[in-house]
């Protein structure tokens, strides 16, 4: 069939197909992403409305894919927070004052907040769903891997 065999793929599907000993590391393409998207908004131009929509439609959904295969370290979520927080309340990358603690502009609205995500429950949220399929399914083909046998002519 003339298909070029391939020893090791690094990504597939814009994912990493192994795991580093580092998960900093291993994600590190997401973060330089949502740096470059923050960076590349003038935020002295948006008013509170359109910082707000270009936070949650953008920066907020970028990492969804990741996360919803990956466990991501609870130190690179805060650093995705962080990102967004600090062009939240001015120019991203410079340090400005903030007037409100994240935690509370993660609120839903009705509570006083933005409605911003927790990327730390998010991604929990997103695994367990995964999870959840699973166990609800046995009979994916996602489910059947693990228990599969390896034959020379496929997977009985």
């Amino acid at each position: 069939m003339r298909v070029k065999l391939v020893e090791c793929h690094e990504k597939y599907l814009g994912l990493p197909t192994l795991a580093m000993r580092s998960k900093i590391n291993m994600f590190q393409f997401v973060q330089d992403c949502l740096w470059k998207k923050l960076h590349g908004w003038n935020s002295k131009l948006l008013s509170a409305a359109g910082k707000e929509v270009l936070i949650k439609a953008v920066a907020q959904a970028l990492p969804t894919y990741t996360m919803g295969v990956f466990q991501l370290p609870a130190t690179l979520c805060s650093e995705f927070s962080s990102m967004i927080a600090q062009y939240w309340w001015g120019k991203a990358g410079k340090k400005s004052m903030h007037w409100m603690n994240w935690n509370k502009l993660c609120q839903p609205k009705c509570f006083s907040g933005l409605g911003f995500k927790n990327f730390e429950a998010f991604n929990e949220a997103m695994v367990a769903k995964q999870a959840w399929r699973l166990v609800e399914n046995p009979s994916s083909l996602v489910a059947r891997i693990p228990h599969a046998r390896y034959y020379p002519y496929g997977i009985l």
